[in-house]
């Protein structure tokens, strides 16, 4: 009998060193690696939250997406490209997206997954992938692993990320991912990497055109070459390549863009810009052409001002500049969807997370885009009482936000470092 007790215990003492042993072995995991468990964690809910929506058809996703996609699918994927945008294909609607995409819905459409799941899968890995690459941003500097941690959550879960993949389907973080990959290189100096990025950006959506600016800015500071333009151009021929090998017309990708210049004729389309406030169709053939003049001047005296202030092109500064011109591009120029202020969704983010200061920019920056969001996708305004003066609300804020941002110009802008000024003043005397 004592025998048996003797070996009870001792069983339960080895049974009991053995989960203290995992106990412990599992809190030295968790206490080495606890933010990349967090991170997973942010990662799966994220993922989740978005998955939850899949089932969602929007009206771009039933009248264009999901018919590009059928289409492709049926007719052997990237072989189908040889006679976009499908004009005379009866049962699909005319394709007016860049080549790219369309490339990218190909390659998806080999996937054995239904055509609604595949876009929207696309679109949530981009998601990713700009959070990713704002992170890299603002980790340049603040190396701070919870701060990180924390701007990976934002960028996650702000309300026009989810709204626009995992909801709509569109793609407009494709081309605004890739913009935040070339600021990245760009705050780095490598430019070859940035123009690459900028390329595939510019091969993918139009607007990356919002973006431009920033390079004359650089250009003007001295501080970019416009030979790396060439990469730019290069890369976006490359994106061509698969369609002509499909037996595309050689003009057919830059007619796309040609196209989608003229294919809208409305001053507005829903979007929160200074066109919000005319409501007038009788006039929007003249309100638009004078709205390209407006957007020109409101750019080139923007620019003018860095200039005449010598503004130096530091990584700061450049986040700033781009902040600023993903505001005022969209909200000067006519013709302007809800989705084309999603590029000033994440660079606000970005902006108050590098500077730790005004955080209620990104918050009313995302409160002003679901204004506009919720009608196009719900049918309804968000607040019933102001019905379409949502739209006016939004246009209120995003003014406002470039107000609040010319006057943030004299606290965050920095003036040329000493050793750069050297440098310069070096060139110059060897000239």
């Amino acid at each position: 009998m004592n025998t048996f007790k003797t070996k009870w215990k001792e069983g339960i003492t080895k049974i009991d060193s053995f989960f203290n042993m995992l106990f412990d072995y599992f809190m030295k995991f968790f206490r080495k690696y606890y933010l990349w468990i967090a991170f997973a964690f942010i990662l799966a809910i994220s993922f989740f939250v978005r998955y939850a929506f899949f089932d969602y058809l929007s009206g771009d996703m039933h009248n264009f997406l999901l018919q590009w996609f059928n289409h492709l699918k049926a007719n052997g994927g990237l072989k189908a490209m040889g006679d976009y945008p499908w004009t005379n294909t009866l049962g699909v609607r005319a394709g007016d997206y860049p080549v790219s995409y369309i490339t990218l819905l190909a390659l998806l459409s080999y996937l054995p997954f239904e055509g609604i799941v595949s876009i929207k899968l696309l679109s949530v890995f981009f998601d990713y992938v700009l959070a990713i690459g704002a992170v890299l941003i603002i980790r340049e500097f603040n190396k701070n692993s919870y701060f990180s941690l924390l701007a990976f959550a934002i960028l996650v879960f702000f309300p026009t990320s989810i709204l626009n993949s995992a909801v709509w389907g569109q793609c407009d973080q494709l081309y605004v991912a890739l913009i935040v990959w070339t600021v990245l290189f760009l705050i780095k100096k490598k430019h070859f990497l940035a123009m690459i990025f900028l390329g595939l950006a510019l091969a993918t959506k139009l607007q990356t055109t919002f973006f431009l600016p920033v390079l004359i800015f650089m250009w003007l500071a001295k501080k970019f070459k416009l030979r790396y333009l060439l990469v730019m151009f290069l890369v976006i021929f490359l994106t061509f390549i698969p369609s002509y090998i499909a037996g595309a017309p050689f003009s057919m990708p830059f007619n796309m863009y040609r196209s989608q210049i003229g294919l809208y004729t409305n001053a507005n389309y829903g979007a929160g810009s200074l066109y919000a406030f005319f409501e007038f169709p009788k006039l929007y053939a003249g309100i638009k052409r004078v709205g390209v003049y407006v957007a020109f001047i409101a750019i080139g005296v923007t620019l003018l001002v860095l200039f005449h202030y010598k503004v130096p092109a530091t990584p700061k500064n450049i986040i700033y500049v781009t902040a600023l011109f993903s505001l005022v591009s969209p909200f000067f120029l006519p013709h302007m969807h809800e989705r084309y202020f999603y590029m000033a969704d994440a660079f606000l983010i970005i902006y108050v997370l590098v500077f730790k200061r005004k955080y209620i920019y990104a918050a009313l920056m995302s409160f002003s885009s679901v204004l506009t969001y919720t009608h196009f996708l719900t049918g309804q305004y968000i607040f019933k009482f102001l019905d379409k003066d949502c739209v006016r609300l939004s246009a209120l804020i995003n003014l406002g936000l470039i107000i609040a941002l010319i006057i943030d110009a004299k606290s965050v802008l920095e003036k040329e470092p000493a050793e750069e000024l050297l440098e310069l003043e070096t060139e110059q005397s060897e000239v």
